[in-house]
């Protein structure tokens, strides 16, 4: 499975691109068009600058069990000439700075497969054309497949095929050191974690929350807190009626809504057996029991540390220290987004611990907001006899333009929270003193 982009994340990632000095005539590329636009692959999900489409063809030794990345443009843009450049168009940006970036801090068991293909802007036109009529009209009035392009993604079918998926997003793992917090925000921060003073916050604006679910059980590595954080997160799933974003079921390849009973009653059927009446408590126990040994895997504890020494000074500090030499601006505001070089320049710094500049914090805060945000796949096969796995994606990079609205929002977080914070349990951080 690979997510859909957000233009935003498109820029910066397009960014990355534009540094690219490599040549790559040297690699090989599965060359999509081989196969039939029309009839071998499904519309899947879309986001605003990418769209998905899963293999659903003849078996292939490239292509079963993969789906398929596009990049899209705005519709008033579709139909421009294609270029007559014979030059080697670069890799997809979001593979680069896996390969660059993201691989250098996380094993690449944990990672998703990403590969460059080749595709043509023929081919590309004939899939638009079928595809147009399987998407949302709101995002197909909007944009279409980018048809000049001779490169996609091809990715790893993550939640698709046999066996079943859990997708999670864990959120923020850590409370932040003391040290560079105001008079007002630490006692709250440094005893509530982001991620529940936030849920109270978008409760009072009416949105779906999970109040009971604390990241900080599930990043813990305590068995009895993990398995809480896990039921927490499955009674949230069930509250919201599945609109709660953290928690997502999948069984072979279908969204598993727990409104709807017949989709609920054939993943607890697979889990227990067809001659099991179905019982939503068992249910929830064959969730955690199935989760749990994927979570206790070390990938949930290096996202919590890379999450806590790439944001040593919280929102707060960062932006103490750019005021000390921007006091008239917004933080972030005119500095320019990093390059591939500037990530790469980066990754070194932040293994050898030797800078603290301001460029160094910016790109630090950028990265550790990618893993706070990230998602990670639990593949899950019933039957044992092919091995479950847990996959991290959702690492594309932030933007810095995203500072100011996160220094705001940080802080409109705490002002919500400061007259209930009685009425919560604090949060545990047991890897505080670890760090």
């Amino acid at each position: 499975m690979v997510r859909p982009t957000s233009p935003a994340a498109s820029i910066v990632l397009q960014a990355l691109t534009t540094s690219m000095t490599v040549l790559q005539d040297s690699k090989f590329y599965p060359d999509v068009t081989e196969t039939d636009p029309t009839k071998d692959w499904l519309y899947l999900s879309e986001g605003g600058a990418t769209i998905v489409f899963s293999y659903s063809g003849l078996p292939h030794s490239e292509y079963t069990g993969k789906v398929l990345r596009l990049r899209k443009v705005p519709r008033h843009l579709s139909g421009r000439p294609v270029s007559d450049n014979t030059q080697e168009e670069p890799d997809d940006p979001s593979i680069i700075f896996q390969e660059r970036v993201t691989s250098t801090l996380i094993p690449s068991e944990y990672l998703p497969k990403l590969q460059a293909v080749k595709v043509s802007p023929q081919w590309l036109q004939k899939l638009e054309e079928v595809a147009v009529a399987q998407r949302p009209i709101e995002r197909s009035s909007k944009d279409s497949i980018d048809t000049t392009r001779r490169k996609g993604v091809l990715a790893t079918d993550l939640v698709g095929g046999q066996g079943w998926a859990v997708e999670i997003k864990p959120k923020w793992g850590f409370l932040p050191s003391s040290m560079h917090l105001s008079a007002f925000t630490l006692p709250l921060k440094t005893q509530y974690c982001r991620y529940c003073m936030h849920s109270h916050l978008k409760g009072t604006l009416g949105e779906a929350d999970s109040p009971r679910y604390c990241p900080l059980d599930l990043y813990s590595g305590d068995e009895a807190r993990v398995r809480t954080a896990l039921r927490s997160l499955w009674d949230m799933w069930i509250r919201s009626m599945g609109k709660a974003n953290n928690l997502r079921l999948f069984n072979e390849g279908k969204a598993v809504n727990p409104t709807d009973g017949e989709t609920m009653v054939n993943l607890f059927q697979k889990l227990h057996g067809t001659h099991q009446v179905f019982n939503l408590e068992q249910f929830c126990g064959a969730f955690v029991e199935a989760a749990f040994p994927l979570i206790m895997k070390d990938l949930i504890s290096i996202l919590g540390r890379l999450q806590r020494t790439l944001d040593p000074l919280d929102i707060e500090g960062l932006r103490e220290l750019w005021g000390r030499q921007y006091q008239a601006i917004h933080i972030g505001e005119g500095e320019p987004e990093p390059t591939l070089g500037d990530w790469e320049s980066f990754i070194q710094k932040y293994i050898s611990g030797d800078d603290s500049s301001l460029r160094y914090h910016l790109l630090a805060y950028l990265l550790s907001a990618t893993f706070k945000d990230c998602s990670v796949i639990l593949r899950l096969h019933p039957e044992g006899d092919i091995k479950d796995t847990i996959t991290v994606i959702d690492l594309d990079p932030k933007e810095l333009t995203r500072l100011p609205k996160w220094f705001t929002l940080d802080q409109e977080i705490v002002r919500n929270f400061v007259g209930v914070a009685s009425q919560h349990p604090v949060c545990i951080d047991g890897n505080r003193l670890q760090h």
